[in-house]
């Protein structure tokens, strides 16, 4: 895997960082993102197929290196809350979590978003919404807006993650099936 910069993200499309007032999310490199994401408070791994993660070594070997970054239709971003940038220092404000899009199509114009792993610390406030928001914009607008032209977006959540089926209700999803 290489590291900084050179960090090949190997997405479909191109990546770009996503920003609002609120939020920026910026393509998760491991060498810049991977450590601080583990110095927040771990989000739940109750719905999810893969997790708990022990270490950012287990984190990066099993879900990047083994899930993310060899697929083509996968990319990961790195979600900051810009509204804590005065208590942290840091313009970008803090990392609040993690959100991705995989099963990403050019020939069928078509995404999920995924991988969406928010600190309890951002849980129940701006955050997801935002993520989601950014991401969709990002996903749905044309190339001549700045987004990928894409014409389906989806969002699997177990049946038993009613949080996160409200937000993807809230979002404008509609359940299938």
């Amino acid at each position: 895997m290489n590291s900084g910069d050179s960090y090949d993200i190997n997405f479909c499309f191109p990546v770009r960082d996503l920003e609002n007032e609120r939020l920026k999310l910026t393509p998760f490199i491991p060498s810049k993102h991977l450590d601080a994401f583990f110095t927040i408070p771990s989000p739940s791994y109750d719905y999810l197929p893969w997790g708990p993660f022990v270490t950012s070594k287990q984190f990066n070997t099993t879900l990047i290196e083994g899930r993310i970054q060899p697929s083509q239709g996968c990319v990961l971003f790195a979600i900051y809350d810009k509204t804590k940038a005065s208590e942290t220092g840091n313009p970008d404000g803090s990392l609040a979590g993690v959100i991705g899009l995989r099963d990403t199509s050019i020939a069928h114009l078509r995404a999920e978003v995924a991988f969406v792993m928010i600190s309890p610390l951002f849980q129940r406030t701006h955050v997801t919404t935002n993520a989601v928001g950014l991401l969709l914009h990002y996903a749905l607008d044309l190339p001549s807006e700045g987004g990928l032209g894409l014409r389906r977006m989806t969002w699997k959540a177990n049946p038993l993650n009613a949080a996160s089926i409200k937000v993807a209700e809230r979002m404008g999803f509609v359940k299938e099936g």
